[in-house]
């Protein structure tokens, strides 16, 4: 006769669940550090059209932008980087420049 005073708690409905919690929180974690690895993470990793190719009004963002690229534009011509890497860390520049300085404010 099997009873539940008999059986184990590993054996139970409880540690089941609780097991494929796991699991699933183990294959999210999984997905996002794949997806972050490749880049595809969303709205995050769009490219941002025209943030400083077009006319800024914003005097603090040109200076964050002349600054924060000619820095990139340095390593790149002292081999620290390639060109895969000046572009991204151009386009990230651009946007850490957007957010603190609106370009058309």
């Amino acid at each position: 006769m099997d009873t539940t005073a008999d059986r184990h708690f590993l054996d139970s409905w409880i540690a089941r669940l609780i097991v494929g919690l796991i699991g699933l929180a183990a294959l999210a974690a999984i997905w996002g550090v794949y997806n972050i690895q490749t880049g595809a993470r969303s709205g995050a990793m769009a490219p941002d059209a025209g943030i400083g190719t077009a006319a800024a009004t914003n005097p603090a963002f040109v200076q964050c932008r002349d600054q924060r690229t000619a820095e990139i534009d340095r390593m790149l011509s002292d081999g620290l980087i390639d060109e895969a890497r000046h572009r991204e860390f151009t386009r990230r520049a651009l946007q850490t420049c957007a957010g603190q300085f609106p370009p058309d404010g």
